[in-house]
């Protein structure tokens, strides 16, 4: 297993800044998530690492060795693309051993490593179709058995699933999740879907604008976001905010109907506030909280997500288990759990305490 190690590093397309002063250490045997917008940079520090693309400064270590002008191919990695990029022309088996054929391994190595990955992937009754006769699932595990037969230090992957529907993205994130563990190979992967992030990550990086934002276990990044911009990101539907203002006795004051003590005295603080509240965390209840106005019902099977409008004019979403017969035009109360609130300074959107 190997460690990655980068620090200082940056990346300029022209005037633009599209990484800037990046430092991360990945442990060994880690899997770690890369998430953010379009655009944040997530990808273009995965192909630097690759060394798909080279940097304008800072340094990149693999194991032991600094990487940093090292071509591709002398780095030890594998990459596992969005597309399959399979040949067609190939077999599976003919695909899975490509690259160690073009290393001019021994043909007993190039069999048997070949059918170690099948085992891993569960590709045994596969192996003599072409590309075309399988399935999109068939074939992105075709793509990470060329990357495990290389036995490389680090797996890299580039939003691997985008290509997929549904519930194929289910069942893959459970795969991939399952051969990492099992190979114990330190692991980098890119995605959009925060969803991903969570189920397979070890720690999971949030970048915003060519920048680190926060890096922490999912849960933490989930109980205690750095700021507005990661309390949004994390959490499906997303967190609810909420303006407030500090109440003069030490508390902090929701609209005219709420006030809360958030564990520490923000009376002397200067701004407004942020209050941040999560879907799971804001109960319907007949007789107490917030006066709201149903505008959106939305069943989902196990849950719906109920969207509101309070008398303040604030958007919220809450959840409920099951199926709540509410309607457009419904009035309702919503009450947060006070002990789940996260507090935020409105102005740098940073976080200031958590109840």
């Amino acid at each position: 297993m190997t460690a990655v190690n980068i620090e200082g590093l940056n990346k300029h397309f022209g005037a633009i800044h599209t990484l800037k002063n990046i430092n991360l250490h990945v442990e060994e045997g880690e899997f770690v998530a890369l998430v953010g917008p379009s655009g944040c940079g997530k990808s273009t520090l995965l192909r630097i690492i690759a060394g798909l693309e080279s940097s304008d400064g800072g340094s990149i270590r693999i194991g032991v060795r600094d990487v940093t002008q090292l071509p591709s191919k002398q780095r030890d990695i594998a990459m596992v693309f969005q597309s399959y990029a399979l040949y067609p022309h190939m077999t599976v088996a003919e695909n899975l051993g490509f690259c160690l054929r073009m290393q001019k391994r021994p043909n007993g190595e190039i069999r048997s490593k070949i059918v170690e990955a099948a085992r891993i992937l569960h590709l045994e009754t596969l192996l003599d179709r072409r590309p075309k006769e399988l399935s999109g699932g068939q074939r992105q595990r075709v793509a990470m058995g060329r990357a495990i037969v290389r036995d490389p230090q680090v797996f890299l992957f580039d939003e691997p699933l985008s290509n997929l529907d549904a519930k194929l993205r289910v069942i893959m994130r459970a795969e991939i999740k399952e051969v990492q563990q099992r190979l114990k190979t330190t692991t980098i992967y890119v995605t959009h879907d925060q969803i991903e992030a969570m189920t397979m990550a070890d720690r999971i990086v949030i970048m915003d604008k060519g920048e680190i934002v926060q890096v922490d276990t999912p849960m933490e990044l989930y109980r205690r976001p750095r700021n507005t911009f990661v309390a949004s990101f994390i959490g499906s539907p997303q967190m609810n905010f909420i303006d407030a203002k500090p109440d003069g006795k030490g508390g902090v004051a929701l609209g005219q109907h709420l006030a809360f003590q958030p564990g520490s005295d923000v009376s002397q603080k200067a701004g407004e506030f942020v209050v941040g509240i999560r879907p799971e965390d804001l109960l319907l209840d007949e007789e107490d909280g917030l006066r709201a106005k149903v505008t959106l019902v939305e069943p989902t099977g196990a849950q719906t997500y109920i969207h509101a409008c309070t008398e303040d004019g604030n958007s919220l979403v809450t959840i409920e288990n099951g199926d709540r017969r509410l309607r457009i035009g419904d009035q309702i109360r919503l009450k947060p759990i006070i002990r789940h609130l996260h507090l935020f300074d409105r102005a740098s959107g940073e976080r200031v305490t958590v109840t």
